[in-house]
């Protein structure tokens, strides 16, 4: 399965914190809801994929062909 997108959220205990998602990054909307809460959004569906704390970052998945 392909995953065109990773969320990254803030690091738990010094590990990384990584959300796949099967959009394009464009397809999310990010928004900043309080100084460090934040959501994101699939546009297609308006399914909140994650509610929580940021900052965030929403990356291209690197495919190995």
């Amino acid at each position: 399965m392909m995953h065109p997108t990773i969320l990254r959220l803030p690091e738990w205990f010094g590990q990384p914190e990584q959300i796949l998602l099967p959009l394009p990054a464009a397809e999310y909307q990010v928004q900043q809801v309080h100084r460090d809460w934040w959501h994101v959004v699939a546009r297609p569906t308006g399914q909140t994929v994650y509610t929580g704390l940021g900052p965030i970052r929403l990356e291209q998945a690197q495919h190995q062909a």
